[in-house]
This record gives C-alpha cells, structure tokens and sequence, in this order.
C-alpha cells in the first residue's frame, strides 16, 4: 500500500473529533512516515510506522481521503492579487532555510531549532512565527501557494464551478435535513460505519434519532473535506449516498433489542 506524500488519512475511531493526518515524507525505505494532524493548531510532525497504519486500515480504524482540498492552491500567478503575492513571498523568504536542509532532517527537534533560532536572529522575529508558517506549508500541500493569506477564500466567489452528476433544481431541504433520502445499499462496510454513531452520537452523545443520523453521516459517510473559515470540514455526501434515517433506526432498534435481550 502507497502513503503518498500530502496524503490525508483520516481517523474513523468513535472520538466525535475529526482526527486527519497529512504525510509530510516518507523515510527512505519507505517503511516510516512523518505526519501532521491537521487539525490541531499546535501539532509538529509525528512518525509512525507502515505496519501501524495498515493495521488501522485493515480494521477500517483508518482511511486515505480521496479528494484534494489543497486544489485551491494550484493557481496561476496573475490569478493571485499583488498584495497576497507579497505575502506570500516574505512568509517564503523565512521559512526557505528550513526548506534547504537535507531531505528529512526538517523533522528533527534539535535541528529544526537551531535552524529556527537563527531566522529569528536575522529577522529579528519570535519563534513562534517561523513554527506558525512552518505549520501552514506542512498542513496545506508543502507548496510556495501554501503561505498565501485567506488561503480558505481564495478561489471560490465568482468562480464557474464544475457541473456534478447530481440532479439540479431546488433540493428539498426538509428531507435532506432530516434524512429522508432514498438511502444506500448497506455491507459490512456500510453498517459498522453506522454502528459506529450509534455508539459514538446516540448512545455515547446521548443525541437523538436524527440528530444522531445526521452527525455519522457527516463524520462516516462524507466525500472528503475542504478548508472553510480556516478550518479543514467535512463535505455532506447527497442524500443517495448516504443511510437514511430509515436504516439508521433499523440498525438502532436492532442494537437496542439486543442489549435488552442480554439483561
């Protein structure tokens, strides 16, 4: 199995936080990686071993996200306003010594440090200015684009956005809000994700029916995530690609009887 570099591996244990990684690198024998958690303001790269993933993988504990949310950064240079432009090049400037250093040792504490206390000597900047951009190359795709400010907004406002297959016209938001799609085929796959919220969001969060549906749908059943107001969300899958409320409540009453049956 190939973990390739900024590739998003998300969490999908019962935490009701979103837990998404991104692999920085990988060490030359491929049998290490770094990552980052993505949505963690303080995080710094982690390594873990090939063996660990894929046994979180094979238990379905973890899962490589299939669509890019680091799209918006392939821009051309004229589609970028001068001023972002500026920014974006003096937050470059920075952090270009740590982005020098020989491959992998970025990831090192000692010398990522004593690389860091040194921009801060020449800059005449806190420490915690080159960790903070450092942050935002490393968790938006590790490229130049990556430091452009209000990276979240750029791109979308009066942009054409490509047609998907799904059925145009005013949806009904009464029934997408409350489940009432025509619902999925349920596997193996499909009803321990929904087994999963029941425990996490009805049981454990003590939500209701509906309320319980529509978080393990966003947190299990979405088709990726995107960056709005600065942070990484999920993206709703349409209602025919998501369990009903229907289903949810079968696989609820069913677990419910069981449990009762076990007193």
């Amino acid at each position: 199995m190939e973990f390739l570099i900024n590739s998003l591996l998300e969490w999908q244990t019962c935490d009701e936080q979103v837990e998404i990684d991104c692999v920085l690198w990988g060490e030359p024998d491929c049998e290490k990686f770094w990552l980052i958690r993505l949505n963690d303001d303080s995080a710094l790269p982690r390594l873990v071993t090939r063996g660990e993933l894929e046994a979180s993988i094979a238990v379905r504990d973890l899962a490589i996200i299939k669509s890019d949310p680091f799209a918006k950064l392939h821009r051309l240079d004229h589609e970028i306003p001068a001023r972002h432009k500026k920014i974006r090049d003096q937050r470059w400037e920075i952090i270009q010594p740590l982005l020098q250093l020989p491959p992998g040792e970025i990831f090192d504490p000692e010398i990522r440090g004593r690389v860091i206390k040194q921009i801060c000597s020449k800059h005449k900047i806190s420490h915690k200015t080159p960790y903070k951009l450092l942050r935002l190359f490393w968790r938006r795709g590790q490229v130049k684009n990556s430091l452009l400010p209000d990276y979240p907004n750029c791109g979308g406002r009066h942009k054409s956005r490509r047609c998907s297959e799904r059925k145009r016209g005013r949806p009904n938001r009464t029934r997408e809000r409350l489940g009432l799609g025509p619902g999925i085929n349920i596997g193996p796959e499909e009803k321990e994700k929904i087994m999963k919220g029941i425990r996490l969001f009805y049981l454990k969060g003590k939500k209701n029916a509906v309320e319980a549906h529509r978080l393990t749908v966003e947190k299990f059943f979405n088709k990726g995530y995107d960056f709005i107001d600065g942070k990484l969300r999920p993206m709703p899958a349409p209602p025919e690609e998501a369990p009903s409320v229907r289903q949810f409540r079968y696989y609820l009453n069913q677990l419910t009887k069981s449990q009762n049956q076990g007193r």
